[in-house]
């Protein structure tokens, strides 16, 4: 069943249309993968989505219109990882995550002892449960980007959109966190939508992907399939290897001219 349906998708930025009629379907329980170079409008589509930026065309929730959706129905549906998410210095993790909890409890109600132990959960499966109290400006950047996930799973939403998830992590934390994601998708049915720069993670964690360049689709499928040599050099302008892993799964590394 189709969880997220995007059709005819138009935005603008900066008074430039970055993205020019984009049509995409991904399955409920699926995880779809934005690959392209910097500006081909990955961090668009994904505001689009949630409706932070002005767009054209439709998105539907389950074939729910998002823009009729009231701010605190699109919350309950759609949790959202920013590339940059704005993290108040002095609030603690706990209290940053437990934000994440928000859509849930009533205008006039407060957190109940069941939205303390998701925030409890969370920080235990990210491995953060010591930096609980710790304020957020006290962090690194890849225990800050942490905790902009883990307010994101704690808001148990359908639907889980990451921009650039692991982009301040060491190799290990990127593992864990995908590993993770990948865990709690197939656990609770989740759809995930991630924009991803590093294309080898992409095929690895992502059942499909989709390839944007100059405002549409340059290429979408399977990983193998959208991740050739061809595509790489062709929207990139890179000279890269694909090296077959076994099992569908490709590595895509970097190859010096001439050598």
């Amino acid at each position: 069943m189709t969880a997220l349906s995007i059709s005819g998708l138009r935005a603008r930025y900066n008074g430039t249309e970055v993205l020019k009629g984009i049509d995409i379907e991904v399955e409920r329980g699926g995880w779809l993968g934005l690959v392209g170079p910097n500006g081909s409008g990955k961090t668009t589509l994904l505001r689009a989505v949630v409706g932070t930026v002005e767009a054209g065309g439709e998105v539907a929730l389950d074939g729910h219109d998002v823009r009729q959706m009231s701010s605190a129905e699109r919350s309950r549906s759609i949790a959202v990882v920013a590339q940059r998410p704005n993290l108040p210095s002095d609030m603690t993790v706990f209290d940053y995550v437990l934000l994440g909890r928000t859509p849930h409890i009533s205008y006039f109600g407060v957190e109940g002892r069941a939205d303390l132990q998701v925030v409890v959960d969370v920080l235990e499966r990210l491995e953060l449960g010591a930096l609980s109290f710790r304020t957020l400006g006290s962090l690194s950047g890849g225990e800050a980007q942490q905790s902009a996930l883990a307010r994101a799973l704690a808001q148990r939403a359908p639907i889980l959109l990451l921009d650039e998830p692991t982009s301040a992590l060491d190799v290990g934390h990127q593992q864990q966190v995908l590993e993770l994601v990948d865990e709690l998708r197939r656990e609770q049915s989740l759809t995930v939508v991630s924009a991803l720069h590093d294309l080898t993670l992409a095929a690895q964690f992502c059942d499909g992907l989709v390839m944007l360049g100059g405002g549409v689709v340059h290429a979408a499928g399977a990983p193998r399939d959208v991740l050739t040599a061809e595509n790489i050099r062709n929207l990139y302008g890179a000279s890269v290897r694909i090296i077959e892993l076994g099992e569908g799964e490709v590595a895509v590394v970097p190859h010096r001219a001439g050598r």
